[in-house]
């Protein structure tokens, strides 16, 4: 069988080419002590990928307060992260963006 040639290639952007995960946590962890709670790595990393309501009702519930309080935490997340996050690719990103355009695989922007 011949092998084909690539086309191109899609990429997830949040957490898969772009460090966000670290501060996506840190804005969670701000929000949450607005809230008078701490969360740690353990209560965001294994659920990432989560819808931000889905997070947020989580929160509600492991904490005992009212669930009606999700979309004020999400606002407050979303508020932190865009005031604090620093948008850095993880390690290798740019060099394989520079060898699939060498390969003349399409690259959209």
């Amino acid at each position: 069988m011949k092998p084909r040639k690539i086309k191109g290639i899609l990429f997830d952007f949040d957490g898969v080419i772009a460090k966000t995960m670290e501060d996506n946590f840190k804005a969670w962890k701000l929000a949450m002590e607005d809230f008078n709670s701490q969360i740690g790595e353990e209560d965001y990393y294994p659920f990432e990928g989560k819808s931000l309501k889905e997070l947020a009702k989580g929160y509600c519930r492991k904490f005992m307060f009212d669930e009606s309080n999700w979309e004020e935490i999400v606002r407050k997340k979303e508020e932190y992260y865009l005031r604090n996050h620093k948008f850095e690719f993880y390690p290798g990103v740019d060099e394989l963006i520079v060898f699939l355009k060498s390969k003349k695989v399409k690259i959209r922007r």
